[in-house]
């Protein structure tokens, strides 16, 4: 995040419609012309676009910025967030998978191997009732109930929709004026405070007063502080 002026690469979420007004004339808006946009791909019915804009702005100072431009020029205030390790695109992007129990299994007893699953050996998928508790890959049994602190005997893993992500903060939910945002706010501040929580100076944040701290971090967007030091005001009143 840097204050430099220099092309900076921002990810933006865009409906069908607005891309095609995009390409139609160019360019991705007035205030911030750049020509330097390349599509990345279609994720949930929207298209997510890799845009490089010359700009002095910390990177989310920017990214707040382009999200209410686009809501003045094209009445939608899209999501934005800056290209990084951690981010709501890499998080769509990524397919789920279940946890590996082969690392350090001899032969006999990886999953991969036909013979001991058929036999009912051996580690199978977490369980949908309990991420955190491994079960074993047992046939169905018929009338034997499924016991709701147990695996799932006989069924499958299905990940569930938060598993694996890392754009979130699930302290920012706890504070009532946030459920009030657009959804595209809610997403990009959640991003920007996972982001924050990822940085040197922010890797101890925990619990619910981290989202009080993120607005005293120097890259913490002025959107952001903005909102934290008025909802922080609130929750001491």
């Amino acid at each position: 995040m840097t204050t430099n002026q220099n092309k900076q690469a921002i990810l933006i979420e865009l409906p069908k419609a607005l891309l095609h007004i995009v390409r139609k004339r160019g360019y991705l808006f007035r205030k911030f012309p750049s020509r330097d946009y390349s599509l990345l791909g279609n994720i949930n019915g929207k298209d997510w676009v890799r845009a490089h804009i010359q700009s002095s702005e910390k990177a989310w100072d920017l990214c707040h910025a382009i999200s209410e431009t686009c809501k003045k020029e094209m009445s939608h205030l899209c999501y934005a967030e800056p290209e990084g390790s951690i981010g709501r695109f890499k998080d769509l992007s990524t397919p789920m998978t279940a946890p590996s129990f082969n690392d350090g299994l001899p032969d006999i007893f990886r999953s991969n191997q036909p013979n001991h699953h058929m036999a009912g050996f051996g580690p199978a998928p977490f369980s949908p009732h309990n991420p955190h508790l491994p079960g074993f890959d047992l046939p169905k049994i018929p009338g034997m109930p499924n016991i709701p602190t147990m695996p799932d005997i006989g069924g499958t893993f299905a990940p569930q929709p938060t598993a694996g992500r890392q754009a979130v903060f699930a302290q920012l939910r706890e504070i009532p004026e946030f459920i009030s945002l657009n959804e595209s706010q809610q997403q990009m501040f959640e991003t920007e405070c996972a982001q924050l929580r990822e940085s040197e100076s922010a890797m101890m944040l925990s619990g619910f007063s981290a989202v009080f701290t993120i607005a005293s971090l120097p890259d913490t967007s002025m959107r952001l502080r903005q909102f934290l030091t008025t909802a922080g005001i609130r929750q001491s009143a």
